[in-house]
Order: C-alpha cells, then sequence, then structure tokens
C-alpha cells in the first residue's frame, strides 16, 4: 500500500536569456512510503557527514536513478539506494541546504 507521494528530481543546468548559466531541478511524482531511519544508521551516516534524516519506499520502476528527492517542501540528497525486494528500493536520504 503506497501512501504518499514525493518528486524525484534531477539537477540540470540551463542557459537563461542572458547567457547565465542557472542549476534547477526538473521533478516528476510518484507514489512512496516514508520508513523511518534506524538509530544505528543515523550515528554511523553522521560520522560520514551524510547525516541520513529519512528513508523513501518506491518502486523500482519508478527510480530512474534521480540525485534529490522533494518531500513536504523539503529538498533531499539520495545517499544510496538499497533494493529491498524485486520490485521496491529504499531511498536513504540526507537534507540539502542550498537547493530550489
Amino acid at each position: 500500500m503506497w501512501c504518499d507521494t514525493l518528486e524525484l528530481g534531477k539537477l540540470k543546468i540551463i542557459v537563461n536569456d542572458n547567457g547565465v548559466e542557472e542549476e534547477t531541478i526538473t521533478t516528476r511524482e510518484v507514489f512512496c512510503n516514508e520508513k523511518s531511519v534506524t538509530t544505528n544508521e543515523y550515528y554511523q551516516s553522521s560520522q560520514n557527514g551524510n547525516e541520513i534524516k529519512v528513508i523513501f519506499e518506491v518502486k523500482q520502476i519508478d527510480y530512474e536513478k534521480e540525485h534529490f528527492v522533494l518531500y513536504e517542501n523539503e529538498t533531499y540528497k539520495i545517499i544510496r539506494t538499497y533494493k529491498t525486494n524485486s520490485e521496491d528500493i529504499e531511498l536513504h536520504c540526507a537534507l540539502k541546504e542550498g537547493l530550489v
């Protein structure tokens, strides 16, 4: 049962009318489940400088190697992925500052 949605995003560099490069995230919406981060994973990721804040479970067919997740007005960077079975994948995410 998929109880929520998120937006998967890829970073794109576009050139505006003035010839200036701008970073933007192009997104698409997919269904997901939000999961809790284990205490062990939280502390290990904190020591590596990539503090895992949340885990999202999505269908593997929906995931196209995006690097960002937009969820509840927050932008997260996907730190690692984990295939839980033949259909689903977990996206382990850290809060990303300074993007859209």
